[in-house]
């Protein structure tokens, strides 16, 4: 289930790339970002209200920093700067430079979160990031150029790469309630900036509208299956499958946009495939020793919650306070938020 989450969320988020240029031709970069999470965000805080209710741990006050960093990270200025880089770069292209949102995922993941990595992680990044490179110089006679737009998506990706481990961190409470906030908090604040800024608000309704539903979809649904990937799967490897994304935004980009296949998007796109191949293909499994620990979070009762409750033990997903013994085995496993352990 965790991993036709995150597919699914690669496939929504990846047509935000393309609808997002054509939309670019009558709503400016910072109005377009906050319509697009405003509209995600609003969509989300519906599906809340009339989903299920008492099955989702509670937002705690030491989960209120990550979300605060989530939010400024990835919808304040992550969104503005892709849709500023694809306002003046090719869409297509544009879409595989967005593997590079894996590329800053990991690294902080690794360095900073202490994910464990490997021999193939390593190569796919490096891997990645060549193909990064490709598509950010221009080959000139003068020497090599690096585009502008290419210059927005690469800062815009590395954003994104900060507020997937921000995000990791409280992945195991309401993914929608999560994702609401995230959109409707970065959405209220860049549309004060674009109002701050003079920016035309009062345009044709149709784009209004049309950003506001690809918003629900594109960022608002893809992010809430997203962050019920990463709880289960963690942000790397959740990252994995959601890399996925830049190969649809650009077949779609093809299709739709006419744009053309030359030389740089063969090589761009066969290195970044060839990256995420190798990890996907990536298998964790040794013996390891979890510590005691106690949380709340959504949970059935498996190999790793085999607690009894007070009346009779509940067979269904459900969420409260519960403590996990200290154990060792050997399974295969991801750095989820019970596999954090060190390598």
């Amino acid at each position: 289930m965790p991993f036709v989450c995150a597919i699914l969320s690669a496939a929504l988020f990846a047509l935000s790339i393309p609808f997002s240029k054509i939309l670019l031709t009558s709503i400016s970069p910072l109005l377009l970002a906050s319509v697009l999470y405003l509209g995600g965000g609003a969509g989300l805080l519906i599906l809340s209200l009339i989903g299920k209710k008492g099955k989702e741990a509670s937002i705690e006050k030491k989960d209120i920093p990550y979300i605060l960093g989530f939010i400024i990270c990835g919808s304040v200025l992550a969104p503005v700067l892709l849709l500023k880089g694809l306002s003046l770069f090719n869409a297509s292209l544009s879409s595989l430079l967005m593997n590079l949102e894996i590329f800053f995922t990991a690294l902080i993941a690794i360095y900073l979160f202490k994910e464990n990595s490997s021999k193939r992680l390593w190569i796919a990044l490096c891997i990645m990031f060549a193909s990064a490179g490709i598509i950010s110089f221009d080959f000139e006679l003068s020497g090599l150029r690096l585009n502008a737009g290419a210059l927005f998506i690469i800062l815009g990706a590395s954003f994104w790469g900060v507020d997937n481990n921000l995000t990791a961190k409280v992945s195991i409470k309401n993914p929608i309630f999560l994702s609401a906030v995230k959109c409707l908090a970065g959405g209220a604040v860049n549309l004060c900036l674009a109002l701050f800024l003079n920016q035309e608000i009062l345009i044709n309704i149709k784009p209004i509208l049309g950003a506001m539903l690809l918003g629900f979809l594109s960022y608002g649904l893809s992010l809430s299956l997203l962050v019920f990937a990463m709880r289960k799967l963690g942000a790397l490897r959740a990252q994995f499958l959601f890399g996925l994304n830049p190969f649809i935004a650009s077949a779609v980009s093809v299709i739709l946009l006419k744009e053309p296949l030359n030389l740089k998007f063969a090589l761009a796109f066969s290195s970044a495939l060839t990256a995420v191949v190798l990890m996907l293909s990536e298998k964790h499994s040794h013996r390891h020793f979890h510590e005691k620990i106690t949380h709340s979070h959504r949970h059935i009762h498996d190999e790793h919650h085999k607690h009894v409750h007070d009346k009779n033990n509940i067979e269904y997903e459900h969420a409260h306070e519960h403590t996990h013994a200290e154990l060792t085995h050997e399974h295969k496993h991801f750095p989820d938020s019970h596999h954090k352990h060190k390598h």
